[in-house]
Parts: C-alpha cells; structure tokens; sequence
C-alpha cells in the first residue's frame, strides 16, 4: 500500500524533471518519420533503371541507325549534286575583248591636224600630237581630244584612228592623202648602215647652258610632258611620202626653244642617237626625255646635220 502510493506519486515527479527532454525525443523521432515517408513517395516518384537487357536492347537500336545512315551517305552520288549546281555557278571572269586593227575607218569631219605620231607594236602604247583651233597637244591612247568628244583610240604609222560618238574615224598624219590601206611601219634593213648615212657633222660646241626660263621650263616639261607643245611646236617632215624627221617651230613660250640653240624649220631626226623616223625608237626616245640629264639632238638645217648638246637640270 505504501510502495504503490510511493509509485503513483513518483511518475508525474519524473515528467516534470525530464520534461524538456521527452519533448525532445518525440520531435526527433517524428523528423525521422517524415524524412522516410518522404523518401518513400520519391522513389515512387522516378522511374526504375532500366535493367541490362534494355540498355542491351537500345544499344542495338543505336547501332542499327548508323549503320543505316552510314549506308545511306555511301548511296549518295556527290559528283551528281556538284553538277545540280544548287547554290548557283561562279561567274568566270570573261577574258578582256582584243580590240581589232580598224582599216576602213572613214576620214573624220573635224577640223583637226595630225601633226605627228609615235606608234608602237602595240597600238594602245602609242602617242599623237593632234593640233585643233591651233593649239597643239600631245594625246596617249583613250584621251579625249581637247574641245571635241572625241578619244584617241589606235595610232598607227601614217594616222590615226580616233572614236567620235561611238563611230570609228580616220585622221591621216599631215601631208598624207586619205587611204583606207594603212601603212605599215618602216624596216630598219640595216642599222648600221642607216646610221652611218645618217651621221651628222659635229660642231665643236660646249653643251648649251640654260636660261632661266629655259630651266623653268624643262622642270614644267618633266611634270607634265603633254605640256610640250607649249615650247615647242613639231610637224611630219616627209620625203618621197616617208617620214624624214620632224619639223620644229617654236611655241607660244620660245624660251626653251631658242636656248636650246634650234631655229624655225629644223628638222630633228634624232634623240641622243635614236632614230624618230623608227616608231620603236621614237617611243624610247620619248621615254628618255623624262629622265635623261643630258640630250643630244641631231638636226638638218639647210641640207647639213648638226648636233645640239643640252645639259639638263638636276630633279
């Protein structure tokens, strides 16, 4: 009777002094319930890996595809789809059109004078000196002649052909009568022969020192050479209806021209031993000009050669 009081009186005792522990152990215990129920929902959630007869299985199915696509591109015929040209075809570039030799062009309407020419094997190289309302210029292939619409476009021995709204038309060398037969440029036969005809008499000069206005006009020579025929003004000199030289006057400025020690009607055949009656040597000739620091012109002045030095200024 005593014990069982003792008992009764001790259990509420022991749940108040551990009171905050059993609290605690029920907590616990219900965290890990929740966490396992939960556990348990998940992996019902998500599918069961596959076993190894199905990873077997699609392994094969993987196998069998490219098998099948490797057997389909094999079938394909690669030059077949080249030549379908899907994607369109390159564009070559055309080769650049020849430019034939006009022959037959008709003698041109306008008031111009081919005073001379400069041809060359190639018939886009060569040069013209065309006079129009009296002014002389020097003109290449595919310039405009000044104060017309016309353009050079072939040079040739005897004449030129120049291209006048898209007609082709002839402008024949000064002297010379209108033939739709172009001459053909002269053989040089022999050239030492040639020039031991053509050797001048030598004066015992000292090289001609320039004036001043002379020097400035040599350096406006080297800049633009069209700007030639401002000093000096040239026409075909012909014999028997060959070229014999060109004949000089001077120009509208006589400064270089009276330094140099030449006189109206000259007739300069040749350019430091280059021969201007040969369309070869001519264009040379003119080439030199440029750069060459001392010129030598050979001139016949009342049936007799003579030789003119000239020193030109440093560039």
């Amino acid at each position: 009777m005593i014990l069982s009081q003792t008992t009764s009186l001790n259990v509420p005792a022991f749940f108040t002094a551990h009171q905050l522990r059993i609290r605690l152990a029920v907590i616990v215990l219900l965290c890990l319930y929740l966490i396992a129920y939960a556990a348990d929902i998940t992996w019902k959630l998500i599918p069961a890996p596959a076993t190894d007869n199905t990873a077997s299985s699609a392994a094969r199915s993987a196998t069998a595809l490219s098998n099948s696509s490797s057997g389909s591109q094999r079938g394909v015929d690669i030059n077949q789809l080249q030549r379908l040209k899907l994607f369109g075809e390159v564009n070559k570039a055309a080769p650049k059109p020849v430019e034939q030799t006009i022959t037959d062009a008709p003698e041109t309407n306008l008031n111009l004078i081919l005073s001379g020419v400069v041809s060359a094997s190639s018939q886009d190289a060569g040069t013209a000196v065309i006079e129009n309302r009296g002014k002389q210029a020097i003109y290449a292939v595919g310039d405009k002649i000044e104060a017309t619409n016309a353009t050079l476009s072939q040079v040739h021995p005897d004449r030129v052909i120049i291209k006048n709204g898209g007609r082709h038309e002839t402008l024949m060398l000064q002297g010379l009568d209108f033939t739709k037969r172009r001459a053909q440029p002269p053989v040089i036969a022999s050239t030492g022969n040639r020039s031991a005809s053509m050797s001048p008499i030598r004066d015992d000069e000292e090289p001609v020192e320039l004036s001043d206005e002379a020097i400035a006009a040599t350096e406006a020579l080297r800049n633009k050479p069209a700007s030639f025929t401002d000093y000096i003004a040239v026409t075909p000199a012909l014999e028997g209806g060959s070229m014999a030289g060109y004949k000089v006057q001077p120009g509208k400025d006589p400064s270089l021209f009276n330094s140099v020690g030449l006189q109206n009607g000259d007739i300069v055949i040749q350019i430091n031993g280059l021969d201007l009656t040969d369309p070869s040597q001519a264009q040379e000739a003119m080439g030199e000009l440029r750069n060459a620091q001392s010129i030598e012109l050979t001139v016949t002045r009342n049936g007799e050669y003579k030789s003119l030095y000239l020193d030109m200024p440093e560039q």
